[in-house]
Formats: structure tokens, sequence, C-alpha cells
């Protein structure tokens, strides 16, 4: 479970942060990335450390880059591993039902501070198409995976309705990060097309979050669709005509 990174001509091993991790392996796995990316450790200021490796019939020298972090230090090799294989062992024994529940409660508590005042999809129709936009995107139809999702599918999903890309965590926020240096790449039609009618609407599109299960779908919709396919933002607009005339 770790991910070949490449700088220059150096090929870096970088882990992955399994999704369900306890808070300490989660701990100890992304102070090893940090150090490995970032080239010294956060907590003990361990550094690259290159060793010379023999290896039969080289013909170029060849070394490992090592990182010798202090015994203390969480992300010390010995404890990490031990933390690893106790979770991944765990993992293993438990069941396709067990993992599938997990990842439904994660996913459910990663979206609800979003809901809190957010507007609810409730017409039938509105329901029946998030299933439908659900199976397009999924991978026997257009959507794509990241290599993580491949590995370990019992995590969260997401992705953007528009782009078909379905993410981890990680990649997600790898993702978000070079949407904020890049800008989005989807150009200006999509970026202000409705994910429900897919309507050109560029004044009345609001954000739109679909979840189902441990699918996360991000997109935008316009004001119509949400005025029919959801009885309390139809409410809010109301609430808002009835007090805009009232003053």
């Amino acid at each position: 479970m770790d991910e070949i990174w490449k700088l220059a001509d150096v090929a870096l091993v970088v882990p992955v942060v399994p999704p369900g991790a306890p808070p300490e392996l989660e701990y100890a796995l992304r102070l090893r990335r940090d150090t490995i990316i970032g080239g010294a450790c956060p907590s003990c200021g361990a550094v690259l450390n290159v060793e010379a490796l023999e290896v039969d019939g080289q013909l170029i020298p060849t070394g490992a880059a090592l990182f010798r972090h202090r015994p203390t230090c969480p992300a010390n090799d010995r404890d990490a591993k031990r933390q690893l294989q106790a979770f991944l062992s765990a993992q293993t024994a438990s069941s396709i039902e067990t993992l599938y529940d997990a990842a439904n409660k994660q996913t459910r508590e990663l979206v609800e501070p979003w809901t809190r005042h957010a507007s609810k999809i409730t017409s039938e129709d509105g329901v029946a198409l998030t299933f439908q936009i659900l199976d397009r995107l999924m991978p026997r139809n257009d959507g794509k995976l990241c290599p993580h999702l491949q590995e370990a599918p019992m995590q969260t999903w997401s992705c953007t309705i528009a782009e078909g890309v379905w993410r981890c965590e990680q990649c997600l926020a790898y993702h978000q990060q070079e949407l904020l240096a890049h800008g989005s790449q989807l150009g200006t039609l999509e970026e202000h097309t409705c994910d429900l009618c897919r309507r050109y609407a560029p004044s009345s599109l609001v954000p739109l979050v679909l979840r189902v299960n441990h699918c996360v779908m991000y997109g935008g919709a316009c004001s119509r669709c949400m005025e029919r396919h959801s009885e309390q933002f139809e409410e809010a607009v109301q609430h808002d005509e009835d007090r805009g005339q009232r003053s």
C-alpha cells in the first residue's frame, strides 16, 4: 500500500494512509509522508540519509535513501510497521458487510456538517435522478477510479459529476489543492451548467452534493431544479419572496 513518486531521477516510496485507519496510525503515516515529501520529519527532525547498496552485476552506483526517525517519534519504522500490520490483519478478518457499514458511517459523518443548512432532495424524480447519475458515473460505464479505490474500495468515494473521476479522500485533497492553484479545467460552459437538467444557468446555480451510501457526488444545480426536487428549497424561496414583499 505504497505510492511511487518520481522526482527528477529519484524514485520515492510514499506510504498510503489506509481508509479507516485509527488516529495513531494515520498520524504516523502522515508524518512519514510529510517527511519523504518535505525532506525532514516534522516531529523528530530526521533528514535524508543515503546508504550505498551492493547489487550483483550493477552497472551504476545504487543507493537507498532512508529517514532514521528517533525511537520516540511516532513515525519510527518499528512502531509504524507494527501498527500498520495490526490494522491490516484486523481488516482482513473483518467481513465485507462490516467494512461496507464502516465506509457508509464514515461518509455520512463526512457529509453531515454540510447538510445542516442545506435543502434535501425529496421528490421521487429527484431521488431517481440521483441514482441515474450514480449509475452513469460507475466504472462499469463512464466513470474512472483513483488507484487507491481500486485497491481498497470500502471507503468514501468522491466525484465531481461533470468530471467523472472517483477519488479517495487523500486524492481528493490533492485535487482540491490543484484547483486552488490552477483553477478548474471544465471550461466556462460546463462550470455554469446544471448537473441535474443539463441547462445552462450561469446566474442561478447552487452547490449540489448527492450522497448514496459511501459515494458522494459534487456539482451544481439550478434554482428551477431545486424548487422542483426539494420542498425545503421551495419553502426557503417562498419565505424570501414573502419577506421581500413585506419590506
